[in-house]
């Protein structure tokens, strides 16, 4: 069956442990940390540290899913800064080891248009296989987004880049609502070109204002999250959807994280049911 974790993007003024408790009243079954430096997550803590916090987690009755960084630069043409990007996704994916998480989130390397996109896709590419091959000994899988400003904002864009990587630990983090934002792709396109590369999903809504978005609750936008969800139950997918609450960058569109997470996991569960 289809599992819930909470996202600690819609706990942006909590503690890592309040939003552990949260997610747990919740009835949610894993958590995923933002690992930035004011989210209170991030490389710097001591193993004493990281090993508190997944029992905490764990005691709570929650898996840690993901770890969340933000290594932006990872098809850099400058060597330094993209062998400091890969040096950092080793340090997040050794943590995730040690929290007894299986998933880091990778951004498939910043967006570059025209000639000069193929050779940036190699240099991503050649980062991640470096990142994979590093920790080979590791159950943790990278799974790159579907992100605005990066190579790989649709299933197209994704997919070109994980068959130049070519490692069976990088995979796929599907992102619907950016996709369909930023690809050009509908959402069938984006489900039926990478979703045998799955790995995790992240779950947010947003309606249109214009041209810009609005962030909203799940199933007042414009994301067609019932029938995401047949199509997940439909491919026997057993993994975590990461109810990403974007209150970090949203803060005066969306209700507390206590009302809002709440109601947008009632109707991910209805539509799992339906």
């Amino acid at each position: 069956m289809i599992r819930f974790c909470g996202h600690t993007m819609g706990t942006p003024e909590s503690t890592p442990e309040e939003s552990i408790e949260l997610f747990a009243a919740l009835g949610l079954g894993g958590i995923e940390f933002v690992c930035d430096e004011s989210s209170g997550v991030n490389v710097g803590l001591s193993s004493l540290q990281r090993s508190r916090l997944a029992a905490r987690a764990h005691s709570a009755g929650l898996e840690v899913v993901c770890l969340t960084p933000y290594q932006w630069e990872i098809a850099n043409a400058d060597k330094q800064v993209r062998a400091e990007q890969v040096h950092g996704l080793v340090e997040y994916v050794l943590m995730a080891a040690e929290m007894g998480c299986r998933r880091v989130r990778a951004y498939g390397g910043r967006e570059v248009a025209g000639p000069a996109r193929s050779d940036a896709l190699r240099r991503a590419a050649a980062s991640l296989r470096e990142v994979a091959e590093a920790t080979e000994a590791l159950d943790v899988i990278l799974c790159v987004e579907n992100h605005m400003g990066t190579l790989t904002r649709g299933g197209r864009e994704t997919m070109e880049l994980l068959r130049l990587v070519a490692h069976p630990r990088v995979q796929v983090l599907y992102d619907p609502a950016n996709a369909q934002q930023c690809s050009g792709e509908t959402w069938e396109e984006t489900w039926r070109i990478q979703s045998s590369h799955l790995s995790h999903v992240h779950a947010k809504d947003f309606a249109l204002e214009g041209d810009k978005r609005a962030a909203c609750l799940i199933g007042a936008g414009v994301v067609p999250w019932r029938e995401i969800m047949v199509e997940l139950r439909e491919a026997n997918y057993t993994g975590f959807v990461s109810l990403e609450y974007e209150k970090k960058w949203y803060p005066d569109m969306l209700p507390d994280a206590g009302t809002g997470m709440a109601q947008c996991v009632r109707t991910l569960k209805s539509y799992r049911k339906a």
